[in-house]
């Protein structure tokens, strides 16, 4: 049937298919739309209708209609047919072709030069933060690889090898949407990211075009650790050297799953959730606040409804999201006022799909037994707060799949988490762009296909450190350092006896001054001037002649027990 639309408003960008050698796209011409008039068409909760339930649904499922108002434009459908490049909210008009009901969706295969396009955006970048808060950025970064292999990756895992150029072009291109349309997060998760070595280089990269545009480096320094991924992408961080990093750890690398069909045995988690614990301050302050970041990248949506690998495609979906709400029910459960912020691309949406419920799991509020294919138990409590359910309803997405936007990435907090949250937003760089944009690398859209979000938290007011160094005062005794093999780290006791014949006031700060770089102090309550610090004494004093032990944890290299100078004081720092 040959139809006329006048004018219709584009919901998901023109396509392409990417060369990752060439960090580039060629046009396929394939765009969405939906009559102008009609709003943007989302995501919605339950299993699509055009799915076939599988044997033993629950009969509450929800079931989603896939907007059907939803319309595909086959750009190169006709002989002698241009592709159209539009961004999402564009409006193309005459667009006269053959229509069709082809597989789930109406289609058209326009004439040759039918069709004008107009109203192409641009980025839009997340607002500066202020002088008073810190920032937190989750970006997918799809297969971010390196001109060579990962040699230390898990085995049969194998990536792209980019041309040297190209590479070179993409760190660019990074970097620019990192400075411009992030504005240089505190921290940044990153995901499908090659190894730490390419971190590094991002790093590199990043700090060297900032400080050429600002005339300051943010000194960002990258953690990653390699996980179980065939296609040889992992989680990582970036943080800036304003934060102060108390340790990065890896969990789940080693948990397994058993596919129930072959009776095979697979790792569980083939990017293990990364966590970062650290402390902001205000500039010049050491009033400081202690938070932990996990970083996530879960299962795709890939086969979740097939007959053959839809079992278990969904069983490691629910096993996953359990993983994770168990290891942050942990936490919370070991130290309940640890503010918890948990980030990543989640593979899922806000709310249940109808085959898992993946956020609502890791939530602890997950869909009820009789409204999901595999249902979890609640497992997280108190509950997480997902932050784009804040959001204006038009802007809950950072993913479009065929015209249709939803949010793949999300940003989970704890109550703690919450005390200090201030707000959160979305940067417009890559899911409403056309695939074309990804090899123009003096522009920052499309480097991939999931936008960016931002969370931005409350600084703790600043205060001038008040503190006096008594380390004369006293005597430091030390048990000796022990290294330990699985948590990576040296451990003892010092002993500080006040040695004068008055009383110190407290609190008494032990502070680790001159550790060799790379050495970390684990436990530390905050850095001052001198070095990291531990309260040995938080209120009233020490007598004279009374004692106090601390336990210190330093995570060095085994080779090379940590060196230090001891210095206490009393104030605060």
């Amino acid at each position: 049937m040959r139809v006329t639309i006048p004018s219709m408003t584009v919901s998901g960008p023109t396509g392409g298919t990417v060369n990752e050698v060439e960090a580039a796209s060629t046009s396929n011409g394939t765009f969405y739309g939906v009559i102008t008039g009609v709003g943007r068409p989302f995501r919605g909760p339950g299993i699509a209708l055009t799915d076939t339930l599988p044997p033993g649904t629950p009969p509450d499922v929800p079931r989603w209609n896939t907007n059907p108002q939803i319309i595909e434009i086959f750009g190169l459908g006709q002989v002698g047919a241009t592709a159209i490049e539009v961004t999402t909210g564009a409006t193309v008009t005459n667009l006269i072709g053959i229509m069709s009901y082809f597989p789930t969706m109406y289609e058209i295969l326009p004439d040759p030069g039918s069709g004008s396009a107009s109203g192409n955006v641009t980025y839009t970048a997340v607002p500066q933060k202020a002088s008073t808060e810190f920032t937190i950025a989750s970006t997918n970064l799809e297969h971010f690889y390196n001109t060579t292999q990962d040699p230390n990756g898990p085995p049969g895992a194998s990536s792209t090898n980019v041309d040297p150029m190209a590479f070179a072009n993409r760190l660019s291109k990074l970097s620019l949407g990192y400075r411009n349309v992030l504005n240089l997060p505190d921290i940044i998760g990153v995901e499908e990211m090659l190894d730490l070595g390419t971190l590094q280089q991002v790093a590199s990269q990043v700090n060297s075009d900032a400080l050429t545009q600002t005339g300051v480096d943010p000194g960002y320094t990258a953690y990653l650790q390699e996980g179980n991924d065939v296609s040889n992408i992992n989680v990582g961080f970036l943080v800036k050297s304003n934060i102060t990093v108390v340790d990065v750890t890896q969990y789940g690398k080693g948990d397994t799953i058993a596919n129930p069909t072959s009776g095979s045995v697979s790792p569980l988690n083939d990017r293990p959730p990364l966590v970062l614990r650290a402390q902001a301050a205000q500039p010049g302050s050491n009033n400081s606040v202690a938070f932990t970041v996990v970083v996530n990248h879960l299962r795709s949506l890939d086969d979740i409804d097939d007959p053959t690998d839809g079992p278990f495609v969904r069983l490691k979906k629910q096993k996953q999201s359990e993983y994770l709400a168990n290891l942050i029910q942990s936490r919370q459960a070991a130290d309940p006022n640890e503010k918890i912020i948990t980030i990543g691309d989640f593979n899922a949406y806000q709310f249940s799909d109808g085959y898992v419920d993946v956020v609502g799991t890791v939530e602890g509020t997950p869909a009820p037994a009789d409204q999901v294919v595999l249902a979890s138990n609640p497992l997280v409590n108190p509950t997480l707060t997902a932050l784009v359910n804040l959001e204006d309803p038009s802007q809950q997405y950072s993913y479009d799949f065929s015209g249709s936007a939803q949010e793949l990435d999300q940003f989970l907090l704890n109550p703690p988490a919450m005390s200090i949250f201030s707000r959160y937003a979305t940067a417009r760089v890559n899911a409403d762009f056309p695939e074309s944009y990804r090899g123009t690398f003096t522009r920052p859209e499309r480097i991939s296909d999931h936008d960016w979000i931002v969370g931005y938290f409350t600084l703790p007011p600043a205060t001038a450190p008040s503190n006096t160094n008594v380390t004369a005062s006293v005597s430091i005794a030390s048990t000796g350092l022990s290294y330990s093999r699985s948590s990576k780290q040296y451990s003892g006791t010092l002993t500080i006896t006040n040695t004068s014949g008055a009383a110190l006031t407290a609190p008494l700060q032990l502070v680790l001054s001159n550790l060799p770089s790379g050495d970390m102090l684990a436990n530390a309550t905050g850095t001052g001037a001198a070095g990291p610090y531990i309260t040995a004494l938080s209120s009233g004093s020490l007598a004279a002649g009374a004692s106090v032990q601390v336990t210190v944890r330093i995570g060095a290299p085994q080779s090379t027990a940590p060196t230090f100078t001891t210095l206490v004081y009393s104030g605060t720092f």
